[in-house]
């Protein structure tokens, strides 16, 4: 399973670079996209051991799907306040999938993280804008 998590890793390190910081209240909050898409933390990115190059920089990744009651989520709440960015967890565009079946091969399952940026809060609760920046991987799960 190390392998797994460090091929996501590493996309997602790939991102870091004008990332920013969400607001350290970031778990008290519904969260959304500027559409209004409503995205649910569905754990982090540690920064730790050997699936990290670049150590203690947690990183929230959330997704359009909601975990659902059942979910036993991956990480603590103590982490959020300390997390570094967010990434949205997504299925490739066919352009991205395209792009990496060109440099992985056509029999690989794809996924894709892309680069959230914190640009608002209101009653609803906290607003990410997607910055086009994203970083496709092979799934080994």
């Amino acid at each position: 399973m190390g392998f797994t998590v460090q091929m996501q890793r590493r996309a997602i390190e790939r991102l870091r670079v004008g990332a920013s910081r969400p607001p350290k209240d970031i778990g008290d909050h519904r969260l959304f996209l500027t559409t209004g898409k409503r995205i649910y933390i569905w754990g982090i990115s540690d920064g730790v051991g050997t699936c990290a190059d670049v150590k203690d920089m947690d990183v929230i990744v959330v997704a359009k799907s909601n975990p659902g009651k059942n979910w036993e989520r991956m990480y603590h709440k103590n982490s959020l306040p300390t997390s570094r960015y967010v990434v949205l967890s997504r299925p490739p565009t066919k352009e991205e999938e395209k792009k990496a079946h060109h440099l992985y091969g056509d029999n690989v399952e794809l996924n894709t993280v892309e680069l959230l940026r914190f640009v608002s809060r209101d009653k609803r609760g906290l607003h990410f804008k997607v910055v086009g920046k994203t970083s496709t991987y092979v799934e080994m799960a």
